[in-house]
């Protein structure tokens, strides 16, 4: 979470919508964001992920979700 200036409502939601975008799809910004999201989803499954929140001005959040597991997956 940072107290920066945060992003208009149009840049974020379209950083969500790149951060859900499928691998395979060629028109993805966020690259690295998009990945991470995928992978937590695949590890732990579609309930999991980032989340993203932001208000102009005041800053932005975003938070990750994972399974508390005692010996979750590497590769």
């Amino acid at each position: 979470e940072d107290d920066g200036k945060g992003m208009e409502k149009e840049v974020l939601e379209r950083l969500r919508e790149n951060v859900r975008k499928e691998k395979g799809d060629k028109n993805i910004d966020g690259f690295g964001m998009g990945n991470v999201n995928r992978r937590i989803k695949y590890y732990y499954g579609e309930t999991y992920g980032l989340e993203i929140e932001s208000r102009e001005n005041y800053g932005t959040k975003i938070t990750v979700t994972l399974s508390a597991q005692k010996n979750p997956p590497f590769l």
